[in-house]
C-alpha cells in the first residue's frame, strides 16, 4: 500500500511511518540523548530499509501533521555542551486534550468562517442546491454523502467547525462530488474548484489573526483598527521604495521578509525586508521623517493602539484605565467588567448608607448632649423599659411559630408524599413514551432500509436494462453488415462473370446481334443479308479486300 493510498483527511504521513519515528525517537531517549536528525536518520536506516532522503521527507512531513513536536535544545555534555541542537519528541495525550476548542473560541472561529461561507454563497449561486434530477438523474447513486454551500452556512452558524481544516475539508467536499458526477472539464467543478481557491486565500488570513479577519471584514467601529488583537501584535517602523518610514503593525515573518501592515487611511499591506525595518523605540527625528498630515494621522493612531495595549494590560492585572478607549465602544470583556463595576459604584452612591454609620452619628450626639449623671441614669432607666418589652414580645413571637410549624409539618409530609407519588405517574409515563420512541426509532430505521433497498433494485435494474438494451441494439447491427456483405460479394461475383463472357463473344457490325459470319478481324457479321447491304460502307475499310487487289 502506497502512502497516497493511506493519506486522508489532509494527513501527509503514513501511520505506519509515524510508529516506527516513535519508536526511533524512543530509544534514543532512553539512552539519555536529544533526538537529533542524525541520530533518527541512523536508527531509522537499522531498523528499517529506508534512505536518508525518505526518512527527512517523513520527518518532515509528520512536524507539519502535528504528530512529532520540533524543538531546539541545548546540549548539556560531551562535544555538544552549549550547542543548540534541533530534537524531536512526541506529543503527550494530556496536553493535545487540553487544547480543545472552548464553546467560546468555537463561536468566534464560527462566526469568522460564516463571512467566508456567505461571502461565497452570493458568489457562486449554482453550488447552492443539490442538482436536479433533469440535469443529473444518477447523482444519489454516485455520490455518498451530498454537500452544498447553503448546508455550509448553515453549519457556520450553529459553530460546528472546531478548527479552519474541518471547513477547508468540506469545501473540498463539494469539489469533489460535482468532478466526480460531472467531470473535471464541466462548469460546476471549475466553480466549485475556484472556491476553494478563494476560501484558501481568506483561511490564510484567518489563521494568521483571526481578530484582525473579523474586524477588516466587518469594521463595527471608524477606528477598527486601533483595536489590540490577542496576543498583540508587534509595532515598527516599516519602510517601502520611494517612501518614508511609516508605522505598522508586524503580521508575520518568514527568513529575511516581514509581512507588514500600514496605520492610515487605507491600511495597505506588503511584504518588507528586515533591513527596511527599525524598532519603535528609534526617535523620527533620526530617521529622518518628513512630518506630512498623513504621517501624523497615522503616528496619532499608533499611539492609540499603543495606549489600547497598555490599557488591555493592566485591565487584566485588576486595574482601572484611567482614559476612555475605543476598546469600550466594540465591547471587549474587559471593558465589559469595568462598567459594570462603574454602574454597581453608581448605583450605591444613590441608596442611603447603612444602620452602622447612622448609629455612630447618633452615639456622637448624645456624647455632645450628654453632660451630667442625673441625664445618663434616665437614659439608662429608659433604656432598660424597652429590653424588657422587648424581650416580651419576642417570647409571644416565639410561641406562635412554634405551633405553626407543627401544623406546617403536617401539611408538608403530606404535600412530600404527593409529590413523590406524582413523580412516580410522571416517571412510569416518561418511560412509556421512551418505550414508544425506541420501537418508533426502530421501525422508522427499518423502514428507510427497506426503502434504501428497493431504491437501489430499481435504480439497479434501470441500468441492467439500459445496458442491456445497448447491446441488443449492437448485435442487430453486425448482423445486419453481416448480411450486407455476403449480399455484395455474391452480386459483385456474379457481375464480373457476366462481363468476361460479353467480352468472348462477336457482335453483328450493322444490327448489332450475334455474329456468325466473320469478314475481316475488325467487322463481323450475323448473316450475308447484313454483310451485303454494309458492304459500300465496309468496302473502304475491310482488310481482306485490300489485301485481294
Amino acid at each position: 500500500m502506497t502512502d497516497t493510498e493511506i493519506a486522508y483527511c489532509g494527513r501527509r504521513t503514513n501511520p505506519k511511518v509515524v510508529l516506527q519515528l516513535y519508536s526511533a525517537i524512543e530509544m534514543i531517549r532512553k539512552q539519555r540523548q536529544i533526538a537529533n536528525i542524525q541520530r533518527v536518520v541512523r536508527v531509522m536506516e537499522k531498523d528499517n530499509s529506508y534512505t536518508p532522503t525518505q526518512i527527512l521527507h517523513h520527518i518532515h512531513n509528520a512536524v507539519l501533521d502535528r504528530l512529532v513536536i520540533e524543538t531546539i535544545t541545548v546540549g548539556c555534555k560531551g562535544s555538544k555542551l552549549g550547542v543548540e541542537q534541533e530534537g524531536y519528541w512526541i506529543p503527550d495525550p494530556e496536553q493535545t486534550s487540553d487544547k480543545q476548542t472552548t464553546k467560546r473560541e468555537r463561536i468566534e472561529l464560527g462566526r469568522c468562517l460564516h463571512f467566508v461561507a456567505t461571502q461565497q454563497k452570493e458568489l457562486m449561486p449554482e453550488l447552492n442546491q443539490k442538482p436536479s434530477k433533469e440535469i443529473c438523474p444518477f447523482y444519489d447513486y454516485f455520490i455518498h454523502t451530498h454537500y452544498d454551500l447553503t448546508m455550509l452556512q448553515k453549519d457556520c452558524q450553529n459553530c460546528v467547525f472546531s478548527s479552519v481544516d474541518e471547513f477547508q475539508a468540506k469545501v473540498e467536499l463539494i469539489s469533489h462530488n460535482y468532478s466526480v458526477v460531472f467531470g473535471e472539464n464541466n462548469k460546476l467543478t471549475k466553480l466549485a474548484k475556484q472556491v476553494i481557491e478563494e476560501c484558501q486565500h481568506d483561511l490564510v488570513e484567518l489563521r494568521l489573526c483571526q481578530n484582525c479577519f473579523h474586524l477588516s471584514n466587518t469594521k463595527p467601529v471608524k477606528e477598527w483598527f486601533c483595536k489590540p488583537c490577542q496576543p498583540p501584535h508587534q509595532v515598527v517602523w516599516a519602510k517601502q521604495k520611494g517612501f518614508e518610514f511609516w508605522p505598522a503593525k508586524v503580521i508575520r515573518v518568514e527568513d529575511n521578509r516581514i509581512d507588514v501592515r500600514f496605520f492610515g487611511k487605507q491600511h495597505p499591506r506588503a511584504w518588507v525586508g528586515a533591513d527596511a525595518v527599525r524598532a519603535i523605540t528609534v526617535s523620527p527625528a533620526q530617521l529622518k521623517v518628513k512630518k506630512k498630515p498623513q504621517w501624523k494621522q497615522a503616528n496619532d493612531e499608533m499611539q492609540e493602539y499603543i495606549r489600547q495595549c497598555e490599557c488591555m494590560k493592566v485591565n487584566k492585572n485588576g486595574e482601572n484605565c484611567g482614559n476612555k478607549s475605543l476598546a469600550s465602544k466594540i465591547g471587549s470583556p474587559q471593558n465589559l467588567h469595568l462598567g459594570y463595576i462603574k454602574k454597581h459604584k453608581a448605583k450605591n452612591e444613590g441608596r442611603p448608607q447603612p444602620k452602622q454609620d447612622a448609629m455612630v452619628l447618633q452615639i456622637n450626639d448624645i456624647g455632645d448632649e450628654i453632660k451630667t449623671e442625673d441625664s445618663v441614669i434616665n437614659k439608662l432607666s429608659v433604656m432598660d423599659e424597652t429590653l424588657k418589652r422587648s424581650l416580651s414580645t419576642s417570647k409571644k413571637r416565639n410561641r406562635q411559630k412554634s405551633t405553626q410549624s407543627k401544623k406546617l409539618k403536617v401539611d408538608s409530609s403530606q404535600d412530600v408524599a404527593m409529590q413523590v407519588f406524582n413523580k412516580f405517574k410522571d416517571y412510569l409515563v416518561e418511560s412509556n413514551h421512551l418505550q414508544q420512541a425506541k420501537l418508533m426509532r426502530s421501525v422508522s430505521i427499518k423502514i428507510s432500509k427497506l426503502l434504501w433497498r428497493r431504491r437501489h433494485v430499481r435504480i439497479n435494474n434501470i441500468v441492467q436494462a439500459s445496458f442491456a438494451q445497448q447491446d441488443a441494439e449492437l448485435n442487430l447491427k453486425n448482423e445486419l453488415e453481416a448480411q450486407y456483405n455476403e449480399q455484395y460479394k455474391k452480386l459483385k461475383e456474379e457481375y464480373e462473370k457476366k462481363i468476361m463472357e460479353a467480352k468472348k463473344l462477336q457482335w453483328c457490325a450493322l444490327c448489332g446481334e450475334k455474329a456468325d459470319v466473320f469478314c475481316c478481324r475488325n467487322t463481323n457479321y450475323c448473316s450475308t443479308a447484313c454483310m451485303d447491304k454494309h458492304r459500300t460502307e465496309h468496302s473502304a475499310l475491310c482488310i481482306s479486300t485490300k489485301d485481294g487487289s
